[in-house]
């Protein structure tokens, strides 16, 4: 086969592979948004629930099964101490669920880039048509 051909077939690769990252990290980053707002939903009625059956005394049991319950989807329940920060949880919950998704993208568009250096380097080499 032709060195042009490979040249070709990389630099159609350079372009392909950054880009199918790129959707890649895309969906990755709104699955993380739908599970964010599914949880966030889950905590608004867990919540909800609890007034509900407390009636706006502390009842013991109600707070126990208020607590096993965010405990299911993994939270803490709100408290006067953990609301300082629980922004900067989120954002760092939020930015962990984002980057093991984008990972593996980041090594398919590091590879696109490597594909487009050899063909433009190799390029250099072929002779003139």
């Amino acid at each position: 086969m032709e060195p042009r051909v490979f040249v070709l077939i990389l630099t159609a690769l350079a372009f392909m592979l950054p880009t199918l990252a790129a959707i890649l990290t895309y969906r990755s980053a709104a699955r993380a948004i739908t599970l964010a707002d599914f949880q966030a939903a889950e905590y608004r009625r867990i919540y909800e629930t609890f007034l509900e059956e407390a009636s706006g005394s502390r009842d013991e049991a109600a707070a126990r099964k208020y607590d096993a319950a965010y405990a299911a989807i993994g939270y803490e329940p709100p408290t006067y101490t953990n609301m300082v920060s629980a922004p900067m949880l989120a954002t760092a919950r939020a930015v962990r669920a984002v980057l093991t998704g984008a990972r593996s993208n980041a090594w398919l568009a590091l590879s696109g880039l490597v594909c487009g250096f050899t063909a433009s380097v190799w390029s250099l080499y072929l002779p003139s048509a």
